[in-house]
């Protein structure tokens, strides 16, 4: 994380703090996504969540701290809660069932984000027209 995003604000003209940074992925980069803004809920207002994959097989993995105690993670990271939390699936997407579980546990804490549901399934069509819907409400703000 903090590679990366040390990386963009040295090449990039930034604006270097949470109101500035957005972290959207799609499949298993949603998974990433999920955890990787849990884990550093300071660190981006603006969630992307696009047909996500939400189990891990990472379970023992040099990884397993990261992806470990997600419900005490996420308690924490909404808070002070993103300003934007998206999740996008498709009704024939075959981890629909995943986006709406997690849409619905999330619905349960009161954790505000949206829960978008489109035609279609786990495909490109879907993904391009999922990040030109969350750019737009980005750069909302």
């Amino acid at each position: 994380m903090h590679d990366v995003v040390g990386l963009v604000d040295n090449i990039f003209r930034t604006r270097a703090e949470k109101s500035g940074r957005a972290l959207a992925g799609l499949s298993i980069g949603a998974l990433q996504t999920i955890h990787l803004s849990a884990n550093y809920p300071e660190a981006f207002d603006y969630i992307g969540i696009f047909s996500p994959i939400t189990w891990t097989i990472l379970k023992e993995s040099p990884y397993k701290k990261f992806f470990d105690g997600l419900d005490s993670k996420l308690e924490v990271q909404f808070q002070n809660p993103p300003k934007g939390y998206y999740i996008y699936t498709g009704k024939h997407d075959y981890v629909h069932f995943a986006a709406s579980d997690f849409h619905k546990k999330l619905g349960k804490s009161s954790y505000p984000h949206h829960y978008i549901e489109t035609n279609g399934s786990h495909e490109w069509y879907n993904w391009k027209d999922y990040y030109v819907f969350f750019m737009k409400e980005v750069f909302k703000q």
